[in-house]
């Protein structure tokens, strides 16, 4: 967090932050509307993927896995670390019985295979950027034998799970829905269709301020800010998600105030309609787990 605040103050040293402000209040309300709709759209391509990919002896609607991806994604950005992640698994066993393993078994398998679909996803960016940045085709090397790797994993493990009772076994188990190709590509279709609702988003945020972009900067800034939040920090990932943004902007010549109000409208509209919908849905969470007491 201090070196995040560090960042920051030299970051925005020489800023005219008066620009920054105008420029937001000039954004467009039905663009910055469709790019909260679609930030929201990802969580439930991401609810979605949790249905396929988690073992349900009792089966679970798609709304509820809904809400406790919203509920979850929400305590992450109140909380550091990603500590939502537990927040979610936490209501899947709380609430609807299942096991720990299997829920983080889900939890595990979403986190890999965003690697693979975004890899996929962000494949047309070198034709859409002439002059790739050396950064960009390593980070670009990295995430496809990233990629390779977790497909091997996955399937190794998930086989391993039809033998055996220790954790490995354990979680092959967890795993076992993805176990057949055509659920596991269609576990990665689901994904990747996140990841194009979170690039319109993007699209939609640079229409909102009047921003004129090429193709490639969706893609780029997706790619960046991923990067850029690897490892999580702070809450929300703040300070870091912005530095991803204002990096990838930086490199296709916008400029530092409209790479801010960029980076700060594309991180609200992730962040606050999460916010508000699960504040709406948090007392009926209440009441649901104060019955199960």
């Amino acid at each position: 967090m201090i070196v995040l605040a560090v960042a920051a103050r030299y970051a925005l040293r020489g800023m005219q932050l008066g620009d920054i402000v105008q420029t937001l209040r000039r954004a467009r309300p039905l663009s910055v509307a469709a790019a909260a709709a679609c930030a929201l759209m990802l969580q439930v391509c991401r609810a979605a993927f949790w249905r396929l990919a988690m073992r349900q002896p009792t089966p679970i609607s798609l709304r509820r896995f809904v809400r406790y991806t919203i509920l979850g994604n929400a305590a992450s950005g109140l909380l550091p670390f990603r500590a939502g992640e537990a927040v979610r698994v936490w209501l899947l066993v709380d609430l609807e019985h299942a096991t720990v393993v299997d829920a983080v078994g889900a939890a595990v398998a979403e986190r890999a295979l965003d690697v693979v679909s975004m890899v996929l996803v962000l494949a047309p960016l070198p034709l859409l950027l002439p002059h790739t940045p050396s950064w960009v085709t390593r980070a670009g090397a990295v995430l496809i034998v990233a990629s390779i790797a977790i497909v091997v994993v996955m399937h190794t493990i998930a086989r391993r799970g039809e033998r055996g009772d220790g954790l490995l076994s354990k979680l092959g188990r967890a795993l076992s829905s993805l176990a057949s190709w055509p659920r596991f590509l269609l576990g990665l279709l689901v994904l990747s269709i996140g990841w194009l609702f979170d690039i319109a988003a993007l699209a939609l945020v640079g229409h909102a301020l009047g921003l004129s972009l090429p193709l490639a900067a969706p893609l780029l800034v997706l790619l960046s800010v991923n990067l850029a939040i690897a490892v999580p920090a702070a809450p929300a990932q703040l300070g870091s998600h912005e530095a991803g943004t204002m990096v990838a902007l930086a490199l296709l010549g916008v400029g530092k105030e409209p790479a801010l109000a960029f980076a700060l409208l594309y991180h609200a509209v992730h962040v606050l309609p999460l916010l508000c919908a699960a504040a709406l849905d948090a007392p009926l969470l209440l009441r649901a787990i104060a019955r199960r007491r």
